[in-house]
């Protein structure tokens, strides 16, 4: 295992890379600006040191969209989506393109709505399957859905007190 290092000039951003076309002499960008280049060259040499190739980190974000991707308890759909969103951008930054309507079959499975606010979310879809409309009105639909969710009760603070607890505590004899 090697440590690299880096140079300050190695980590700088990559400017655009703009030619003449020789016929119209207008200016032609061939490469796009990168403003990330020098922390992506960090990550994949820190990568590389710890032996994670390519489809190993496919395979890492694969397993954790579609095994651990659900709303925590007492989540607001919102905060989820944006989860839901950051996680297959993830996926797309990697290569993994999944299509829209999978994509948004995937965002109604993982919703774990309960039968009727399904059949709501279903109505109100009119059989629309792009992912896109489909978070559109979940989010519409279900704005406090958290806040009523009798999937995830709330404590009840007047059952446990200190002095319940603790007992009485100032009163000894």
């Amino acid at each position: 295992m090697e440590l690299e290092e880096f140079s300050p000039d190695e980590l700088k951003y990559k400017p655009a890379v703009v030619m003449k076309d020789t016929q119209t002499q207008e200016d032609i960008e061939v490469e796009p600006e990168d403003c990330l280049f020098g922390l992506n060259k960090l990550m994949k040499a820190l990568e590389e040191i710890n032996g994670m190739t390519s489809l190993d980190k496919k395979g890492e974000l694969r397993s954790q969209f579609y095994l651990w991707t659900q709303p925590k308890a007492g989540e607001r759909i919102s905060e989820f989506c944006t989860r839901f969103r950051t996680a297959v951008a993830d996926l797309k930054s990697e290569g993994v393109q999944l299509p829209s309507p999978e994509l948004g079959w995937f965002l109604k499975d993982k919703l774990g709505l309960d039968p009727l606010r399904k059949q709501l979310l279903e109505t109100a879809l009119q059989g629309a399957e792009e992912y896109p409309v489909i978070e559109a009105e979940a989010l519409r639909l279900f704005t406090d859905l958290h806040a009523a969710d009798p999937l995830y009760p709330k404590l009840d603070r007047s059952k446990i007190t200190i002095k319940r607890m603790f007992g009485d505590g100032g009163s000894s004899s």
